[in-house]
């Protein structure tokens, strides 16, 4: 859908200027084969329609295109409406982008219908980083697996706590805590990993419906939750492992810590490997 987007997007108005290099008005119809080609969109991809801010923009440019007194009217400022419809789709593919002054103020004289919805939606409004966004789904995901510190709000996240300052050694680590790092940092990679899985399946969720018609659709989101499920059943089984070995290596050396496994171990940065 995002490459049949790109598509649509390269058709540009291109319009008169006068002789001060100023773009002259345009009549509605230039906007005609942009609303065909987001017509065949709606046709081609289902998702289309569930996507909510897509069928917004085009009810709001097929409102500018019929809204007008006349056929004849030359009412269009092509290079504005060239920028608009560039970037709405831009947000269209990646809602998490962040709306600047400038296309702001060129929708709302372009696109009102749109804007206004944009507002009353909160869309407008600045989003949370994409690592607030993913700092926020790996705790949601930790104190699902049961892995949080049970500090603060809803529980602090037991990989931040680990990644803290710890104090120096001065000795190095043995073999059976490398050998018990080597399985934590396994461990921090399988949880990296299903958090990942857990957005895909989030956008698989959103943009299929559970009744869905198209069979590949239907099994891609059930192989999705089936492999999401694996991982969390493997996460939890590591999870026990890693909290009976520590108990274990913190019951003859009490200063070991997971923060240790994150550290330089004098030869060099432990590294995960399969057992």
């Amino acid at each position: 859908m995002n490459e049949a987007l790109d598509l649509c997007a390269a058709y540009q108005i291109k319009g008169d200027v006068n002789g001060a290099g100023r773009a002259l008005p345009e009549r509605t119809v230039v906007l005609v084969p942009w609303l065909r080609c987001f017509e065949t969109i709606f046709r081609k991809f289902p998702v289309a329609r569930e996507r909510e801010s897509f069928v917004m923009f085009h009810r709001a440019l097929q409102s500018r295109h019929d809204g007008v007194p006349s056929s004849d009217a030359r009412v269009v400022d092509w290079p504005q409406m060239n920028f608009t419809v560039t970037h709405a789709l831009e947000h269209v593919k990646d809602p998490s982008l962040g709306y600047s002054d400038d296309e702001k103020r060129v929708c709302a004289s372009q696109l009102p219908d749109y804007w206004v919805f944009l507002a009353e939606s909160g869309r407008l409004s600045k989003p949370e980083s994409k690592s607030s966004v993913r700092a926020a789904r790996l705790s949601e995901l930790e104190r699902e697996l049961g892995v949080t510190s049970g500090r603060g709000a809803g529980g602090a996240s037991r990989f931040d706590a680990d990644a803290r300052p710890v104090p120096p050694r001065a000795t190095k680590l043995t073999e059976q805590q490398r050998d018990y790092c080597k399985s934590y940092l396994a461990y921090r990679a399988l949880v990296y990993n299903t958090e990942e899985l857990a957005d895909y399946k989030r956008v698989l969720e959103q943009q299929t419906r559970d009744d869905v018609s198209n069979s590949n659709e239907k099994a891609m989101r059930e192989r999705v939750g089936a492999r999401f499920a694996k991982m969390k059943d493997e996460a939890v089984k590591q999870r026990a492992a890693l909290d009976e070995g520590l108990a274990k290596l913190q019951a003859g050396s009490s200063w070991f810590r997971n923060g240790y496994c994150l550290q330089d171990n004098g030869g060099g940065r432990i590294r995960s490997g399969k057992k």
